[in-house]
């Protein structure tokens, strides 16, 4: 049976605030992708958290077709808002175990 869309993982970090709570976090993604590109992309692009690392780092899932509408609205969170944070894109990747692998190994280049 093939798959009617595929996801993709992206990695988010949050700069300029102490914590971010999962809701608002959501919020702020899913009005920006709506106010940029439209309700019907909004629904389309299955725009989902899929694990909250800690407060300031979260895994989002998004179908593979709307991945470029995705990232404009995680660029302008913040940037464009009146939001008091910021999202910056880690990493995107087609599995949730290449991701967290490719996590890791930042980390220990960072250590």
């Amino acid at each position: 049976m093939k798959k009617l869309y595929r996801k993709r993982y992206v990695y988010v970090a949050v700069e300029k605030a102490e914590a971010v709570t999962d809701a608002n976090l959501m919020k702020a993604l899913r009005n920006h992708l709506e106010h940029i590109f439209g309700l019907t992309v909004l629904h389309l692009s299955r725009l989902k958290l899929e694990k909250a690392v800690d407060g300031k780092k979260f895994i989002l899932s998004v179908n593979n077709c709307f991945l470029k509408e995705a990232i404009a609205a995680i660029t302008f969170v913040g940037r464009a808002g009146e939001e008091d944070f910021v999202l910056n894109i880690l990493g995107i990747e087609s599995t949730m175990k290449k991701l967290l692998n490719k996590v890791s190994r930042m980390k220990m280049v960072e250590d």
